[in-house]
């Protein structure tokens, strides 16, 4: 009975590092998807490449938050990624 639970315990031991890993890849990624949605949607912000693809998709009427759509975008495309290596961690 004791080393069921003895063999038990080194199993879970043994498993700690790869959660220990795998946190660490979704906070880092989490992170650098951040940052990389905010200079997209800033890098957007600055040019004239948002407005032109605004008045094409909206027409001419409504504006369309081309800046926000590429970062969100970005930013699942980013998480996406950063899941598959947690899954594999």
């Amino acid at each position: 009975m004791n080393t069921d639970f003895n063999a038990m315990l080194d199993a879970a031991w043994a498993f700690v590092p790869n959660l220990v890993a795998a946190l660490a890849i979704l906070i880092g990624g989490w992170i650098v998807a951040r940052i990389v949605a905010a200079l997209v949607t800033g890098g957007l912000k600055r040019t004239e490449v948002d407005n032109r693809l605004s008045a094409w998709i909206g027409g001419d009427g409504a504006a369309f938050p081309i800046e926000k759509a590429a970062g969100r975008g970005v930013f699942y495309l980013i998480m996406l990624f950063v899941l598959v290596a947690v899954f594999q961690a």
